[in-house]
């Protein structure tokens, strides 16, 4: 599938495309706030909730620096310069944009997410394999 995803910080000063992404599109996930509950003659009644935040998971990997593999869609790339991103992301609690784009130029997410767990570690090639779940993420100021 051909698609392309970036990041940015929410004030968009520091955008950045992966430079490489999963070969499938990650599954998005959206539960309900359902409520069920018992009566005494009546049997079980579900009242049915709010829907719930839109949820992902990205795990793929980040290049070393300077290595230039010719299927990367960003070449010459500092993996820190996104696991900074990230992290500053998460010390600083601010969300990130996410946009995830079909070949064709329709969006499929094109939104604000808070970063709920990060994980990677850099193995004996150089390469960075990491794990991001991202929850959007509304301002409850607005």
């Amino acid at each position: 599938m051909n698609y392309d995803i970036y990041i940015s910080d929410i004030a968009k000063k520091t955008v950045l495309q992966l430079p490489m992404i999963p070969e499938e599109m990650p599954s998005f996930t959206k539960g309900a706030k359902n409520e069920e509950f018992e009566t005494f003659g009546n049997g079980t009644y579900n009242i049915i909730g709010d829907v719930g935040l839109t949820e992902f998971t990205l795990e793929c990997w980040l290049p070393a620096k300077g290595r230039n593999y010719s299927f990367l869609k960003v070449k010459n790339t500092n993996p820190y310069t996104y696991i900074d991103l990230i992290n500053i992301s998460m010390r600083d609690k601010k969300p990130l944009r996410v946009v995830i784009v079909r070949g064709d130029g329709t969006f499929v997410v094109n939104n604000t997410f808070s970063i709920e767990s990060f994980e990677y570690h850099e193995n004996k090639i150089g390469n960075f394999p990491y794990s991001i779940n991202f929850k959007q993420w509304r301002d409850y100021n607005v």
